[in-house]
């Protein structure tokens, strides 16, 4: 990797002092990528990160996710999203968990675990795709 000279090499440096560069993916609930965007300064925030992609861009212009809207019980109109953790920005399109600082509702907590299952589901999707990267004779591509 190649640190461009108009940023300090701190930029590049993440939590733990070491180099490194973003891999943010967008998967879905079948566990298939999105999007990917890669090629930032480890030492960005999330939050910044996604406002600099392209997939930002393209969802507030109404680009991506913009599938059918799904009209609930209750009369709700619920439009696609996706789940970030608690240091991604709450926007229309992007839920993130409740932040609860001692005072907690059965709500929010049911809220919260369900997230975190949707959450969840990324995270295996990164792991399977790591294991692939780094045993490739035993990954199966299927044409």
């Amino acid at each position: 990797m190649t640190l461009p000279a108009v940023q300090s090499s701190d930029d590049w440096c993440d939590q733990e002092s070491y180099y490194s560069l973003f891999l943010q993916g967008i998967v879905d609930h079948e566990m298939r990528f999105l999007d990917i965007i890669t090629g930032w300064p480890g030492g960005m925030s999330v939050s910044r990160l996604l406002k600099c992609s392209g997939f930002f861009r393209l969802c507030e212009a109404g680009d991506r996710l913009n599938g059918s809207i799904r009209t609930l019980s209750e009369g709700l109109e619920m439009r696609e999203f996706i789940v970030g953790g608690v240091a991604y920005p709450l926007i229309p399109w992007l839920i993130t968990p409740y932040e609860i600082n001692g005072l907690s509702s059965s709500l929010s907590t049911n809220f919260n675990a369900r997230h975190e299952v949707a959450r969840l589901l990324a995270l295996r999707a990164f792991l399977q795709f790591i294991g692939q990267l780094e045993n490739p004779e035993q990954s199966h591509v299927e044409t």
